[in-house]
């Protein structure tokens, strides 16, 4: 999980860099919001599923992931509210900073991941 939020940084930077080019400091925070909104939700799911005991039930473990799902999508249509209202000129950068961190999510399917890997998060 690690490797992905890093990603996710990774990915927020260089779009910032290249809004940059186009809106100046607007555009580079209207990126950092949209994909630093993306990365804040998806590193509070992961730690709200993280704090469950080894020994949790499954349902404990469904009620965790709901919850902490909740928890991610209302982060980020707050991202989107705030977004609107202070930089709404740069409202797209802010949509494609965010796409662009979920699409990190899709590339993380195609890494391989060792069998012999500690369980819990990395």
């Amino acid at each position: 999980m690690g490797r992905l939020i890093r990603w996710q940084a990774a990915v927020t930077l260089a779009m910032a860099a290249i809004a940059a080019c186009w809106y100046g400091w607007a555009g580079v925070m209207a990126a950092c919001l949209g994909g630093g909104g993306n990365l804040l939700a998806a590193a509070t799911f992961m730690v709200r599923t993280a704090l469950l005991p080894p020994d949790a039930t499954p349902q404990a473990r469904l009620a965790a992931m709901v919850r902490a799902e909740a928890v991610k999508w209302g982060a980020s249509i707050g991202m989107f509210a705030a977004a609107a209202m202070f930089l709404p000129r740069q409202f797209l950068v802010v949509i494609a900073a965010f796409v662009a961190t979920t699409g990190v999510y899709w590339f993380a399917l195609l890494w391989d991941v060792p069998d012999d890997r500690p369980k819990g998060v990395d």
